[in-house]
């Protein structure tokens, strides 16, 4: 085979070859493929020639060649690293929920004082069942005879929340004094001594006594006044804990 015909299958061969291996046949001191690196591929050993029988125009076509492979190289290198970043953000809302809880007290006033219509004097009026209620605590029949036809006025007074509640008749007066929920000894008569405690509640003023060993009485008694018509009317209940059918009533009128 003369030269000629042997660089025309060097083009061949350079052809197919830059087109198979394009990324492998690169430049040895950069990224675009020169005429010296495709001399620098072939062993000298093998075909040393091939290279001298190539014409000028096979030259140029040889370049040509490469030219076109350089810009094929550069394009498929441009596509190979490209590389897309995606970025993520995440906002987390953090919501605070405050709960105000409003405790409201209300206490009740300690009442030690008797309202203003509650004082003042008095009249009885009328009595029921007083007699018996008397027998029932032991009094002797002159004594009932003579109390049970009395007209008494009670006189209801306070001051430095000292209650006083004064009895009058035609032939004693007696009186008794005390602060509400304060314990405190009750006259019965002359020596007779109760133990007695008394409460404010609403219209009510409530009484209860026990009797002392030297009282002269051995049951209990309790005392209910109620005031009724903005304190013109005193309704006075007495009664005996163990003996509900045993009671007694007395209405006063203020004067």
């Amino acid at each position: 085979m003369k030269m000629k015909n042997g660089g025309n299958i060097f083009l061949l061969l350079i052809s197919s070859c830059l087109v198979c291996n394009s990324l492998k046949i690169q430049g040895q001191t950069g990224n675009r493929l020169s005429l010296s690196d495709l001399q620098n591929q072939i062993d000298p050993n093998t075909e040393p020639n091939l290279w001298s029988g190539l014409s000028g125009e096979q030259g140029l076509i040889i370049e040509k060649i490469i030219k076109q492979v350089n810009q094929a190289t550069a394009s498929v290198k441009q596509s190979t690293t490209s590389t897309t970043t995606t970025t993520t953000t995440t906002t987390t809302t953090t919501t605070t929920t405050t709960t105000t809880t409003t405790i409201t007290t209300t206490t009740t006033p300690k009442i030690d004082e008797l309202p203003p219509y509650m004082l003042g004097q008095y009249q009885l009026e009328s009595s029921e069942r007083y007699d018996e209620f008397l027998s029932e605590l032991g009094v002797n029949w002159f004594v009932r005879q003579i109390v049970t036809r009395m007209t008494p006025v009670q006189k209801i007074s306070q001051n430095n929340k000292e209650i006083n509640i004064e009895t009058v008749t035609a032939f004693t007066t007696t009186s008794t004094s005390f602060k509400l929920d304060t314990p405190y000894q009750d006259r019965m008569g002359a020596d007779e001594n109760m133990k007695s405690i008394t409460y404010l509640e609403g219209d009510k003023l409530l009484r209860f006594r026990s009797p002392t060993s030297d009282s002269g009485f051995n049951q209990d008694i309790n005392e209910v006044r109620e005031f009724l018509e903005d304190g013109n009317l005193m309704v006075l209940t007495l009664t005996i804990p163990n003996k509900p059918d045993m009671w007694a009533k007395r209405i006063f009128k203020k004067l």
